[in-house]
Parts: structure tokens; C-alpha cells; sequence
């Protein structure tokens, strides 16, 4: 059953914009070693940034649509990573892992990058 759904979209240009002007400061109080990493090996760096903020926010949104306020991660605890077929998908608290199947799903364009978070209840 869906418990909660988020979407996000996010300007590039704004995700660039605040890492050139704060930096790390900025950098690691959103995304932790692992992502960042990640995205500065890749050609697209800030594209790559901003697509694991929007998935961020849209895994917050849907915790919210599902009435699990009281276990909201911060941005940091939240992990977008990569299965070796590109798919995206989250990693994120053990207690929310255990409770719900997290659907992840992000586009890219020249401008924009948005992502879309389904949260199932997992059978027992």
C-alpha cells in the first residue's frame, strides 16, 4: 500500500550557485563523503549534486505524506546512491528501511533536475 509520495524539482544553477559561494560549509551540511565524491568524479558534478538534493526533499516530503514526522531524517542522513545499472535509490535510517519499500526516481534536463519519492508499507 503507498503510504506517501514527494516530488522535487531543482534549478542546477541554484545548487551550483550556493556551492561556489559557500563551498564545503554548504556541501557538507547537505550531502555526506560518499555523495560527494561520488558527484565531483562525474562530468556533470553540480547536476549530479542537485539531483540528490531534490531527492532528498521529495523522501522528506513523502515521509511527511505518511505521518512519520516523528522520525524525519535530516538532509545528511538521507543517501542517493547508485546500483551498478545506474537506477537511483535511497539509503537512508535502518527504522525507515524497515518499514516502508522507498521508490526513487529522477530526470535530468539542461536546467532542472526533478525527483519522485513512493513510499510502500512493506508486508509483514
Amino acid at each position: 500500500m503507498i503510504k506517501g509520495i514527494g516530488i522535487d524539482i531543482v534549478e542546477i544553477d541554484r545548487i551550483t550557485s550556493s556551492i561556489l559561494k559557500w563551498g564545503d560549509k554548504f556541501l557538507k551540511k547537505i550531502f555526506n563523503d560518499h555523495e560527494i565524491s561520488l558527484c565531483y568524479k562525474k562530468k556533470n558534478t553540480f547536476q549530479c549534486l542537485a539531483a540528490r538534493f531534490a531527492a532528498k526533499e521529495a523522501f522528506i516530503k513523502a515521509l511527511s505524506d505518511s505521518g512519520a514526522e516523528g522520525r524525519m531524517p535530516g538532509l545528511k542522513d538521507i543517501t542517493v546512491m547508485n546500483y551498478a545499472s545506474g537506477k537511483p535509490f535511497i539509503f537512508s535510517p535502518k527504522d525507515l528501511t524497515e518499514c516502508y519499500v522507498i521508490n526513487l526516481t529522477i530526470s535530468h534536463e539542461r536546467h532542472y533536475t526533478v525527483a519522485m519519492v513512493i513510499l510502500e508499507s512493506k508486508e509483514i
